[in-house]
Parts: structure tokens; sequence; C-alpha cells
């Protein structure tokens, strides 16, 4: 039988073709996925290096790494963690005002939490605003009450301790 008689066979074509349908987005699948485990993995190793940088002081390059790392970032976990760096980065180098501003983004990114309300307290409290301080020590309690955190108890009672510091009531 000749090789070129298989081609005239009827439906033969069909098949091949849906065969390379197939295959072409299973290796478009393939490639995107890639890309997003890549852009995943440059958004970590941008955080990481970031807080390397902080460790040696360097919080202007820091920023400026971390700053490249947002728009890479694609979850809402990821921007969280760029976020959370950031906010970090502003308060190592003394900008509090900042750090309280990305606490405010990832508030509104993924909504209010026991962490991002603490956040807010300590760089309000660094910023010298006690009653804002005192107002988010606040807040944090019964967020953190709600969560899921193992250690409830003692972190209630370091929040409820710097409500009385700042000269608040819990």
């Amino acid at each position: 039988m000749d090789p070129k008689s298989f081609t005239h066979i009827k439906g033969f074509k069909k098949p091949l073709l849906g065969v390379a349908v197939v295959l072409a987005l299973a290796l478009i699948v393939a490639g995107l996925l890639y890309w997003r485990v890549s852009l995943g993995r440059q958004v970590q190793a941008s955080i990481n290096r970031s807080i390397g940088l902080n460790v040696n002081g360097n919080y202007d390059m820091s920023l400026a790494v971390l700053n490249s790392a947002y728009p890479k970032a694609l979850s809402k976990a990821e921007k969280r963690d760029v976020l959370l760096a950031l906010a970090a980065t502003y308060s190592n180098k003394g900008g509090h005002e900042q750090a309280f501003g990305q606490y405010q983004k990832i508030e509104q990114l993924i909504g209010p939490s026991h962490g991002t309300a603490e956040g807010m307290g300590r760089a309000a409290e660094a910023m010298g605003n006690k009653q804002l301080a005192i107002e988010h020590y606040k807040r944090a309690i019964p967020l953190l009450q709600s969560s899921n955190s193992l250690m409830i108890e003692d972190e209630t009672r370091d929040l409820k301790t710097s409500i009385e510091r700042l000269g608040g009531r819990p």
C-alpha cells in the first residue's frame, strides 16, 4: 500500500488536525504556567533580596527592588507580601507615613486583619500619633480574636499593653 494513500482515507486528516490543535493548546498552557511560576519566583526572590538589603541598611535599593517586583505580583497573596515588605522597609528607613500607607493598601487588597491593624498602630505610634495608634490597636483586638492565630492570648495582651502604654484603655 502506498503511504500517500493514508491521506486519502476519509476522515484521516481531521483527527490528525485535532491532535495538532490539542498539542498546541497544551504547549500554550504549559508556557503560561511556566511564565506564571517564573514570575512568582521572581517576586519571592525580590522580597528575599530586599530583606538582605534592609539588613545592610540599603533601604533605597530595597525599595527599588520591591517597587519593581510589585507589577510582577499576580496573586493577592504575592501583592500582599510585596506590600508588607515595602511597609517594613519604609518603617526601617523611618518613613512611617509611607509604611502606614502600605498597610492601608493591604487592607484595600485583602480586607482588614489584625496584622494590618497592628501594623498601622505601630506606624501611627512611630509617627507620634498616639490617638491613631490606640484606635488601630483597639481595632486589631477583635480581628485577632476571629483569626487562626495560635497565640491569641499573648498577642491580645501585647495589644492591650500597647494601648495602656499610650494612655488608652483597652
